[in-house]
Parts: C-alpha cells; sequence; structure tokens
C-alpha cells in the first residue's frame, strides 16, 4: 500500500480514535455509554441476546494512566 494511502487512513481515523479533550475521558479509556452503544448494535445484529452482557462489568479503566486527551496536546 503506497505511504500517501497509509497516511490519509491514519489522518481519518485519528479523530475517531482520540477521546476530546472535553470528554474528559483518558486516551484509550472507555466509558460505560460507549460499551452500552456497542451491546445495543450487537444485539440489533442478533450477535448478542437482549439484556445478556451487563456494560458495567464489561470494561474497566483502572489500568489507564490519568492522562487526559487534553494533556496528550500539550
Amino acid at each position: 500500500m503506497p505511504i500517501d494511502a497509509l497516511a490519509y487512513g491514519v489522518a481519518a481515523l485519528k479523530p475517531l480514535c482520540t477521546p476530546k479533550a472535553e470528554s474528559g475521558v483518558p486516551f484509550g479509556g472507555m466509558t460505560q455509554q460507549r460499551w452500552q452503544e456497542l451491546a445495543d448494535v450487537l444485539n440489533e445484529v442478533e450477535v448478542l441476546g437482549a439484556n445478556t452482557v451487563d456494560v458495567s462489568q464489561a470494561f474497566t479503566n483502572e489500568l489507564l494512566a490519568a492522562t487526559t486527551a487534553s494533556e496528550l496536546a500539550e
């Protein structure tokens, strides 16, 4: 794949993968809302049954550094 195609992909994906500074979510962090949205989509396409996953138990941010997106931008 040409380097310009890879650079385009990086530029296109970066805003989708980096939390907004005002969100207060550290880089790599997850929220219950994001997990609920994923569970809803998986339920919609019949990968999960309705209410089969307690999303509050599906993830942890305990291992992340206390670095927010705004701190990374500095």
